[in-house]
C-alpha cells in the first residue's frame, strides 16, 4: 500500500519551484520504487532517483551519494540530505553534505521547512 504524504509532496514541489534540484537515494526494493514511482509520480518531483539496486552502493557507502551528486551537477557542500534514519545520515555528513534526521512517525514537516529556510533554501 503506498500512503501519501501530500505536505511533504508539496514540501518538495516548493524545493524545486525555488530553483533547487531535488533527489531520492533509496535503499527500497526496486518493486517499491516502481510502485511509489507509479503512484507518485516521483520521476515529476524529482530529478534524480538514485537506488540502491542501480547504482550497486547502499547509504552506509559513498557511491550512492556520488551517483546522485553527479546526476545533478552538484557537489556535496551545497546539498543536503534528509532521511528517516539516523545512521543514513553519517556518510553523507562525512562527505560533506549538511543532514537533517526526519522523524517519519512524527512527520514534522513544519520542522523540516523550517530547518530548510535556515539554510537558505526556501
Amino acid at each position: 500500500t503506498v500512503r501519501s504524504n501530500e505536505v511533504m509532496y508539496e514540501l518538495v514541489r516548493s524545493v524545486k519551484r525555488a530553483g533547487y534540484k531535488t533527489g531520492i537515494i533509496s535503499s527500497n526494493p526496486r518493486e517499491r520504487m516502481e510502485s511509489l514511482n507509479k503512484h507518485l509520480g516521483l520521476d515529476e518531483m524529482f530529478d534524480v532517483i538514485a537506488h540502491s539496486a542501480h547504482v550497486g552502493s547502499m547509504k552506509d557507502e559513498r557511491p550512492i551519494f556520488k551517483y546522485a551528486l553527479s546526476s545533478v551537477d552538484a557537489s556535496a557542500g551545497e546539498s543536503i540530505f534528509i532521511d528517516n534514519h539516523e545512521g543514513n545520515l553519517v556518510v553523507p555528513k562525512e562527505m560533506g553534505f549538511q543532514t537533517y534526521f526526519h522523524d517519519q512517525e512524527k512527520n514534522d514537516v513544519a520542522a523540516l521547512q523550517s530547518f530548510l529556510q535556515k539554510q537558505g533554501v526556501l
